[in-house]
């Protein structure tokens, strides 16, 4: 493993950021990682194989609104190439499919009951977060 692809759903400046901060978090666990990392196109599922062509070999996506690009990733893999997938729960629901389950390698939760509390607590202590 030394390509990660970053394939983000939205151009939005916290999507932005989300790729500086994945590419820095890849980097403090192997300094010499490559990431590869763009915005969907045309087809969430061609973008995913393109960036398998182009040698990535561990796939972090954003994008919901369907199973297109974990697919992708799943028909690409092979015993000699194998390829896995970074998901986000609960958003991305096919994670738990069989499908997605032969190429799942993690899955970020996210807590937004966490934020939220953690807000109106600081809030109620007259606090800013």
């Amino acid at each position: 493993m030394g390509k990660i692809a970053a394939l983000l759903d939205v151009d939005r400046t916290n999507l932005r950021d989300l790729n500086k901060a994945f590419l820095l978090g890849a980097q403090s666990v192997k300094p010499k990682i490559v990431v590869i990392a763009q915005n969907w196109g045309s087809s969430p599922a061609s973008d995913a194989k393109a960036m398998a062509q182009q040698g990535a070999d561990v796939f972090y996506s954003t994008w919901n609104q369907s199973s297109d690009v974990i697919d992708a990733v799943a028909a690409g893999s092979t015993a000699k190439k194998p390829l896995r997938y970074i998901g986000i729960l609960p958003d991305q629901f096919f994670l738990r499919s069989t499908k997605a389950k032969s190429v799942l390698l993690a899955a970020v939760q996210k807590r937004v009951d966490i934020a939220t509390f953690d807000v109106i607590s600081y809030g109620i202590q007259g606090q800013s977060y």
